[in-house]
């Protein structure tokens, strides 16, 4: 930001203290839900995923139980996981950032977001 629109908090507490009484309490939870709930989405994409992926490296025949189908496995789990929550994190992202006022509620911001096509979500 540029220097006159910068907070320059001292440090984490102060900024906390300081975000409460300056913009409200509920500032603090600002882009909470959709953390939450990128957060779970990271959570399926990788555990479920890695599952699936590695016993059908195993069973197609190209792959042992080892390190290679591990990693194979991590690596495309990671993918897909990181593919589903990116959505959510450019919306997590446009709420913590956004000003006060800004966006009404968090479909406002799904809807702004969308009016710059499919790929928006994942910048």
């Amino acid at each position: 930001l540029p220097p006159e629109q910068r907070r320059n908090y001292k440090h984490a507490i102060d900024g906390l203290v300081r975000v409460a009484r300056e913009e409200g309490v509920s500032r603090l939870f600002r882009g909470a839900s959709s953390a939450t709930s990128r957060a779970v989405l990271m959570t399926i994409g990788q555990l479920s995923f890695y599952d699936q992926i590695k016993v059908t490296l195993i069973t197609s025949g190209y792959f042992t139980d080892n390190l290679a189908c591990h990693f194979s496995s991590s690596l495309m789990a990671g993918a897909i996981a990181t593919t589903m929550t990116q959505p959510l994190d450019v919306i997590k992202t446009r709420a913590m950032n956004a000003a006060p006022g800004e966006f009404k509620n968090l479909w406002h911001i799904v809807t702004y977001t969308a009016k710059g096509g499919p790929m928006a979500f994942f910048k």
